[in-house]
């Protein structure tokens, strides 16, 4: 009985594990965008409210960084994409982000 509560216990660690080592790798792989084109969050990535698609406008050569909040989870993360994406109520806004976090575009399976 006591083995089975274990087991419990150890599979969603397991999972989060899992997930954790796939994010990583996930993370390791960068892109080469360039202006023009169409890109998106890769799953598990996005860390703004913003969903995307967005239109690579420019890609810096140097990275922005923000040095605001020390505690902020953004913190000193290299900002080094300008994309452009149309909100709910059609306003065309500019953003900088992490390319780390962006995948080129793939239209959704239906």
């Amino acid at each position: 009985m006591t083995n089975s509560k274990v087991i419990k216990f150890m599979r969603p660690d397991k999972i989060k594990i899992d997930s954790l080592i796939d994010c990583y790798n996930k993370f390791l792989i960068r892109y080469e965008f360039k202006q023009g084109d169409i890109v998106q969050w890769k799953p598990k990535f996005r860390n703004s409210t913003i969903t995307g698609p967005f239109l690579v406008l420019e890609v810096l050569k140097e990275p922005v960084f923000d040095h605001n909040i020390p505690s902020d989870c953004y913190f000193n993360e290299p900002l080094d994409i300008i994309v452009g994406v149309i909100d709910s109520d059609e306003c065309f806004w500019c953003y900088h982000f992490d390319s780390r976090r962006l995948e080129p575009y793939k239209l959704p399976e239906t």
